[in-house]
């Protein structure tokens, strides 16, 4: 049987003292101050990415852990994708 995993977006704020890297693996948790997700990624970050700041995540969730496929990281009301120059 082959598992089909939904792709869903996800908006929060990374959370102060949440950020683990390992070389391109970083994990991290989001939150809505209501709700938190432990978010995994491996890639390469957009330079905005930072504790407190609001980003939306792309992914899919498996047990407790949400995968994200794509991190967009807010600026200025905007949301810059990966690879996106400022």
């Amino acid at each position: 049987a082959t598992s089909i995993k939904k792709i869903i977006k996800v908006g929060g704020l990374v959370k102060i003292g949440s950020i683990h890297n390992d070389g391109l693996d970083t994990n991290f948790v989001i939150t809505d101050y209501k709700a938190e997700f432990n978010v995994r990624f491996s890639g390469i970050l957009p330079g905005l990415f930072r504790e407190g700041k609001g980003v939306i995540i792309e992914g899919y969730l498996n047990g407790n852990d949400f995968f994200a496929t794509n991190v967009l990281a807010k600026h200025d009301e905007n949301y810059k994708p990966i690879g996106t120059k400022v």
